[in-house]
Protein backbone atom coordinates (compact mmCIF):
# COMPACT_ATOMS: atom_id res chain seq x y z
CA UNK A 1 0.00 0.00 0.00
CA UNK A 2 1.37 3.42 -0.94
CA UNK A 3 1.13 5.58 2.18
CA UNK A 4 0.90 8.71 0.03
CA UNK A 5 -2.15 7.55 -1.94
CA UNK A 6 -5.19 6.83 0.18
CA UNK A 7 -6.87 3.61 -0.87
CA UNK A 8 -4.44 2.77 -3.70
CA UNK A 9 -2.69 -0.57 -3.39
CA UNK A 10 0.01 -2.09 -5.58
CA UNK A 11 -0.11 -5.78 -6.43
CA UNK A 12 3.52 -6.51 -7.13
CA UNK A 13 3.85 -10.25 -7.52
CA UNK A 14 2.09 -13.59 -7.59
CA UNK A 15 4.17 -16.74 -7.47
CA UNK A 16 2.79 -20.08 -8.60
CA UNK A 17 4.82 -23.19 -7.95
CA UNK A 18 5.96 -25.12 -10.99
CA UNK A 19 3.59 -28.01 -11.60
CA UNK A 20 0.57 -25.81 -10.78
CA UNK A 21 1.18 -23.24 -13.52
CA UNK A 22 -1.11 -23.00 -16.55
CA UNK A 23 -4.00 -24.47 -14.56
CA UNK A 24 -5.71 -21.18 -13.71
CA UNK A 25 -4.55 -20.45 -10.15
CA UNK A 26 -3.65 -16.87 -11.10
CA UNK A 27 -7.31 -16.06 -11.69
CA UNK A 28 -8.16 -17.32 -8.20
CA UNK A 29 -5.27 -15.38 -6.66
CA UNK A 30 -6.28 -12.19 -8.47
CA UNK A 31 -9.93 -12.58 -7.45
CA UNK A 32 -8.92 -13.17 -3.83
CA UNK A 33 -6.73 -10.07 -3.97
CA UNK A 34 -9.66 -7.96 -5.19
CA UNK A 35 -11.94 -9.41 -2.49
CA UNK A 36 -9.37 -8.71 0.22
CA UNK A 37 -8.81 -5.20 -1.10
CA UNK A 38 -12.53 -4.49 -0.87
CA UNK A 39 -12.65 -5.84 2.69
CA UNK A 40 -9.86 -3.55 3.87
CA UNK A 41 -10.94 -0.42 1.99
CA UNK A 42 -8.71 -0.35 -1.08
CA UNK A 43 -10.23 1.82 -3.81
CA UNK A 44 -7.73 0.92 -6.55
CA UNK A 45 -5.47 -2.09 -7.11
CA UNK A 46 -2.54 -1.49 -9.46
CA UNK A 47 -0.48 -4.16 -11.19
CA UNK A 48 2.75 -3.89 -13.12
CA UNK A 49 3.06 -6.70 -15.67
CA UNK A 50 5.92 -6.78 -18.15
CA UNK A 51 5.70 -8.02 -21.73
CA UNK A 52 8.71 -10.11 -22.73
CA UNK A 53 10.27 -9.59 -26.14
CA UNK A 54 9.38 -12.34 -28.63
CA UNK A 55 11.57 -15.36 -28.00
CA UNK A 56 12.92 -13.98 -24.72
CA UNK A 57 12.32 -15.11 -21.16
CA UNK A 58 11.66 -12.59 -18.40
CA UNK A 59 13.97 -13.01 -15.44
CA UNK A 60 12.03 -11.75 -12.45
CA UNK A 61 14.16 -9.45 -10.36
CA UNK A 62 11.71 -6.67 -9.60
CA UNK A 63 8.55 -8.64 -8.83
CA UNK A 64 6.89 -7.97 -12.18
CA UNK A 65 4.52 -10.39 -13.82
CA UNK A 66 3.42 -11.12 -17.35
CA UNK A 67 0.17 -9.58 -18.67
CA UNK A 68 -1.40 -13.01 -19.14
Amino acid sequence: MDPDLDGVWSVTCFVVRRGFRRQGPMYELAAATVDYGRQVGARVLEGYPTEPQPGKTVIVRHHLGAPS
